[in-house]
Parts: structure tokens; C-alpha cells; sequence
């Protein structure tokens, strides 16, 4: 008696060893999508607070030298209009770096414990 023997098809070793190949290379993708999510969030955040660093710099400068005081203050968390995750803290110097000049520097806090945004610029007389 002959003994047929059918090579088509595929053993149940074949069907594991691709099962495991497969599902490797999809926790692989979930990782790094994962990672991308993460990344843009953070950019997110810090763009944010870059932006509300530079548009209070842009406010001092419309103020001018004489009238930059006004805006000297910190506004804590929750009390920037649709940016509530964020505390923003504004301080002028006089006379610095020289007489008849103001620094105005800006630092913007979107994480506890995280480094701010720090944004800075000289007005003159």
C-alpha cells in the first residue's frame, strides 16, 4: 500500500510560529504608537505655554516702557481664560540691564515639577 501524503495546506507548528511572529510585530506598532501619542501631547503643552509666554511679551511691548509695570503678575492655575492647566508669572526689572531700560521675563509653568517656559525682552525709554 501506497501512503498519499498532501503538501498543501500548512502544519499546526507553521500556524504558531507565524501567530507568534505576528503578534510580536503588533506589540511592537502599539509601542510606538504609544510613544507618538506621548510625544504629541508634549509638544502640545509645550507649545502652548510658548505661546502664552510670548503673546504677554508681545502685550508688554505694545504697553511700552512707562506703562510695563501694570502687567507685573502671576496668574495661577486656572485663571488664563481656556488655558486652565497653565500658571503664567510676569516680572519687570528696572534699570536692568542699564539705566532707562526694563527686562520683562516671563515664565510660563504647564506641569508641577516640570521646568518652565521662561521668555524674556528689554524695553527702553
Amino acid at each position: 500500500m501506497r501512503v498519499l501524503r498532501d503538501t498543501n495546506g500548512f502544519t499546526i507548528i507553521e500556524i504558531l510560529i507565524a501567530t507568534v511572529i505576528i503578534t510580536i510585530a503588533s506589540l511592537g506598532i502599539a509601542t510606538l504608537t504609544v510613544g507618538v501619542i506621548r510625544g504629541n501631547s508634549f509638544s502640545k503643552r509645550l507649545t502652548t505655554a510658548t505661546m502664552l509666554a510670548q503673546d504677554r511679551l508681545e502685550q508688554a511691548k505694545r504697553l511700552g516702557y512707562s506703562k510695563v509695570d501694570t502687567i507685573e503678575v502671576t496668574e495661577n492655575y486656572g485663571n488664563i481664560a481656556s488655558y486652565s492647566g497653565y500658571k503664567r508669572e510676569t516680572i519687570v526689572t528696572d534699570n536692568a540691564p542699564g539705566p532707562k531700560m526694563k527686562t520683562v521675563k516671563v515664565d510660563v509653568y504647564r506641569d508641577a515639577g516640570k521646568p518652565p517656559v521662561s521668555l524674556s525682552t528689554i524695553l527702553g525709554e
